[in-house]
């Protein structure tokens, strides 16, 4: 495949990308799907030093850029976080016999109390 039928294939992906629930992907989603793409054909055993973000991908790259605009104009161009949970809950859970580090159930589930915390924002959807 040469990089025009790249940049076409790149085009009609962009414009028909939906996820298992048939729903519009996110801009960060398509922007990580264009990344993605090109880490897999940049290593091998492909090695084609491929740039999708250039100017050799101008179709794909205004497709994109127009899907982008699209989702904005839907009001789908952030992710929705939940709610921060608020600090006497946190205090609760901490003074609590679930999270002490007294033994090996409750050690665990400290450590993914604390994973969920501060790095699944979008709460357990995506887990």
């Amino acid at each position: 495949m040469d990089e025009q039928q790249l940049d076409n294939g790149l085009s009609q992906f962009y414009i028909e990308a939906r996820s298992k629930r048939g729903e519009e992907y996110r801009n960060s989603s398509l922007i990580s799907f264009r990344n993605a793409i090109e880490r897999h054909l940049n290593n091998s055993p492909y090695n084609k030093s491929l740039k999708l973000n250039s100017t050799s991908f101008t179709n794909s790259n205004g497709m994109l850029n127009a899907k982008i605009k699209s989702l904005k104009k839907q009001g789908k161009e952030n992710v929705q976080h939940k709610d921060v949970i608020p600090v006497d809950d946190l205090k609760k859970l901490k003074a609590g016999r679930v999270l002490r580090l007294t033994n090996p159930w409750s050690l665990l589930r400290n450590v993914w109390f604390h994973v969920v915390l501060y790095w699944c924002r979008r709460g357990r959807e995506v887990q």
